[in-house]
């Protein structure tokens, strides 16, 4: 299957653009919506003004096969008002437009070739309602016209359209440039016009991706084979067909429509970027510092525990036998200020005992200041240790901070619960995040 974007598709994502990157547009009032949307994160309103897509002869269509589809939401009552949903007209007397007219909300769809007046429409068999996402498709097979709404195809009657002149003019949503009919007050999604193929001849579920948004091998000619990666794109469009499917032709695709459907997945990429690995351990040439030593013994300080010793029995943190929470801090120095998103946990093993004495209950934490302001970046609960063994945690922290600890509310019942308010941690490690 090949992505179908059309000759035109406009998502309404962010900007009012042609996601293929060929056709110019001009904005007369319409706005980026996100409180309405079939896809994404918005919509383009047409409350207020309509878009204009520059000329071309991609427009060039009713005499052609051709798609044209759109989603619809209608804020008001449709009414015996012509609501205007596109026209490409070069004057009052040369054109090509789609209105809705009437409380039943019929669809038109007119075409004049300075003579001769064609109209075509087809009532909705079930309510094209307000406040609700509608899916409207036009298509010409070469012999027969059909509409659809929400997948179901409509039927229709009418004249033949003339055949028609190839425009010279913007091709317009939302607004009739032929006449003064009212743009239309609602939101339009994912617009799209694809020259030379009937995409839709029968019913379609149009919530199915692959029915919207891609079209078949062709059953005749040269098929499409879409590449499976950059490398096999490149390797194709010197060759001419694909490495190891020589068999199958290649249709090879513009540079603009091989990426199309990617962009915007790179821009979000761009903005945060995906995280596919981690660095080393971070906790070096910085301070460890806690709460508390057992009997206030130097011999269990912090530094202890950021000395890379993971069988050292005598280097560890040993907390006092004091009321929890208890915490290990690690200070990584001025302008040094890190993003982790992994940290280990390396337990004591002695005894059975000093296993039990490894956090159990405890939150991840970092701070600016090392004083105040910690926030919370994971919390864990029943977290139980065998002796010196080492568990991972992973967190989705997007900020540097200077100051990171561990804030410890309970072990795990400290020779078997003769000793629940010391903690003892051999060591603790903290690793940046590597983005691709």
């Amino acid at each position: 299957m090949a992505q179908n974007l059309g000759n035109l598709f406009i998502d309404g994502e962010d900007v009012i653009e042609d996601e293929n990157g060929t056709h110019s547009i001009t904005n007369s009032g319409a706005t980026i919506n996100t409180d309405q949307k079939k896809f994404g994160a918005s919509s383009i309103d047409f409350s207020s003004g309509y878009i204009s897509v520059a000329d071309s002869d991609d427009w060039d269509v009713i005499n052609n096969n051709f798609t044209i589809d759109f989603w619809i939401y209608k804020t008001t009552a449709w009414d015996s008002v012509l609501t205007a949903l596109f026209t490409h007209a070069e004057d009052s007397q040369t054109y090509f437009t789609s209105y809705v007219y009437g409380t039943g909300a019929t669809i038109y769809m007119d075409a004049k070739d300075g003579t001769t007046l064609a109209s075509r429409s087809a009532s909705p068999s079930s309510a094209l309602t307000t406040n609700t996402w509608h899916h409207i498709a036009y298509v010409y097979d070469g012999s027969s016209y059909f509409f659809f709404v929400d997948g179901v195809k409509l039927a229709t009657s009418g004249a033949t359209y003339p055949t028609m002149p190839n425009l010279s003019a913007p091709f317009i949503f939302g607004r009739n440039a032929a006449h003064s009919y009212p743009i239309f007050d609602g939101y339009m999604d994912n617009i799209r016009i694809t020259k030379g193929t009937a995409l839709w001849t029968e019913n379609f579920n149009v919530e199915d991706t692959d029915a919207m948004f891609y079209t078949p091998i062709p059953e005749t000619g040269t098929p499409y084979v879409r590449p499976n990666s950059i490398t096999e794109f490149y390797s194709a469009s010197s060759q001419g067909s694909l490495r190891g499917k020589a068999s199958q032709g290649f249709i090879r695709p513009t540079i603009q429509q091989f990426f199309a459907p990617y962009r915007r997945r790179f821009e979000e990429i761009s903005a945060t970027p995906i995280l596919y690995g981690y660095t080393e351990d971070q906790c070096e040439g910085g301070i460890g510092t806690v709460d508390s030593m057992l009997d206030d013994n130097i011999l269990y300080q912090g530094s202890n525990s950021f000395d890379n010793d993971f069988l050292d029995p005598d280097s560890m943190w040993y907390s006092a036998q004091t009321d929890m929470p208890h915490w290990l801090q690690y200070d990584f120095g001025a302008g040094n200020e890190k993003q982790i998103r992994k940290y280990t946990i390396t337990s004591n093993g002695v005894s059975t005992g000093r296993a039990q004495a490894a956090p159990y209950n405890f939150t991840f934490e970092g701070s600016d200041n090392g004083v105040d302001g910690w926030n919370i970046l994971d919390t864990k609960t029943s977290q139980i240790f065998t002796g010196y063994e080492t568990k991972e945690y992973e967190v989705s922290n997007v900020n540097s901070y200077r100051y990171y600890r561990i804030l410890v509310t309970a072990n795990n019942n400290a020779w078997d619960g003769a000793w629940p308010q010391v903690v003892v941690v051999q060591e603790l490690e903290m690793m940046e995040g590597v983005y691709e």
